[in-house]
């Protein structure tokens, strides 16, 4: 009988010793008690083995049943530590320990300080990480200036094989999330670990910032480049854009606004400037200087009287006309009312006197104006007797 069980055991040992070997049956941890399924394993067999030699059958035959339980039920969860189990592995401990297996179990309580998280072990027996702990430290990363890389945090201190510790979560960033960041700024990066947060802040400052200019047809950039490296806390040069002739600027633009501290404004018609301090790189879009549209003033109408000033046909108007001024010839005037005193396209005829009607203004469009006709003063007879 002896010589059956030893060859049980010796074959308990050798399926023990493999399965520590193989994939997902290391250490595994339980909310914080750490189950440790192929230690246990082993020391059932340990003790089996022990208690065959021994002759003590019935302990011999409770360890067997809590053994077969417990790999049974960590076979059907696939290496997974699932209720069931817990279940089993609870009682086979309780087995162990009643026929005098001693074994430790960890049990970790986390606390945070800063940037660090440390466990210690709270477990019955003696281990070597209840006084010190196993503590992980979360530091900047080394290079805090901007290159166009991602600067990410990182994750000091290591998780000794065999304390069924869990992994700690991936960084965060704030701002940034999952991302490390790239621009300079302020972040704080932190990390979890048994349910405790262990965080730090740091800076990214910049070489230089980056500003670069784009848009402005029509029209020629002087002061500053477009492209220019600009020391941090320092102005950019002012770059002003000059519409070539027969261009202007429109009036109103989305562009005309301030991007990381880089502000695009219309000063002119024809100039637009670009100026300010940056506080990160500056992508800026200059609006285009688009052709002065040119308009047409045609004058008809006027008679009895003389023009002088302007032409009656004007073209290539980009501003005022060039004001024209009729007169009533001798013996005549002009009408006190009419339909044709009236602005039309921004091109306005006024009487300002009985023998001077004006045309003057800003066109807006082509525009054929009429004038009102001059009129001989009437005359009359008086008879007396």
């Amino acid at each position: 009988m002896r010589k059956k069980s030893m060859k049980i055991l010796s074959l308990l040992l050798t399926l023990v010793m493999l399965l520590g070997l193989l994939p997902g049956m290391s250490l595994t941890a339980y909310a914080t008690t750490v189950i440790d399924v192929d230690v246990l394993l082993y020391n059932l067999a340990t003790l089996m083995d022990q208690k065959g030699q021994e002759g003590d059958f019935l302990a011999f035959r409770a360890l067997y049943g809590a053994y077969q339980g417990l790999e049974d039920a960590f076979y059907n969860a696939q290496g997974a530590i699932t209720p069931e189990v817990e279940t089993a592995y609870t009682s086979a401990l309780a087995v162990y320990q009643q026929y005098g297996g001693g074994g430790h179990t960890h049990s970790w309580n986390y606390q945070a300080s800063g940037a660090s998280v440390t466990a210690t072990c709270t477990g019955t027996g003696n281990c070597d990480y209840k006084t010190n702990g196993v503590t992980l430290t979360i530091s900047a990363p080394a290079n805090l200036e901007c290159d166009g890389n991602a600067k990410a945090a990182a994750i000091s201190g290591e998780i000794p094989g065999g304390s069924g510790l869990p992994d700690p979560s991936n960084i965060t960033y704030n701002p940034g999330g999952s991302s490390a960041p790239t621009e300079p700024g302020t972040y704080t990066a932190s990390f979890t670990w048994g349910g405790k947060t262990g965080s730090m802040s740091f800076t990214l400052t910049a070489n230089a910032y980056a500003v670069t200019l784009s848009g402005g047809a029509n029209a020629t950039p002087n002061g500053g480049t477009t492209t220019q490296s600009v020391t941090p806390g320092q102005p950019m040069t002012d770059v002003f854009y000059f519409a070539n002739s027969g261009n202007k600027f429109p009036e109103t633009s989305d562009l005309y606004k301030t991007t990381n501290g880089i502000t695009v404004a219309r000063t002119s018609d024809t100039l637009v400037t670009v100026s300010g301090t940056p506080t990160a790189n500056a992508t800026i879009t200059v609006p285009d200087a688009a052709a002065i549209p040119t308009y047409t003033v045609t004058l008809s109408g006027g008679a009895n009287a003389t023009t002088s000033g302007g032409a009656t046909s004007q073209t290539g108007l980009t501003g005022p006309m060039t004001t024209v001024t009729y007169t009533a010839n001798s013996g005549n005037k002009f009408p006190e009312t009419s339909e044709l005193y009236k602005t039309t396209y921004g091109i306005t005829v006024a009487r300002t006197s009985d023998t001077v009607v004006t045309v003057s203004g800003t066109p807006t469009a082509d525009v054929t104006i009429t004038v009102p006709d001059a009129a001989a003063i009437p005359t009359y007879t008086v008879t007396l007797s």
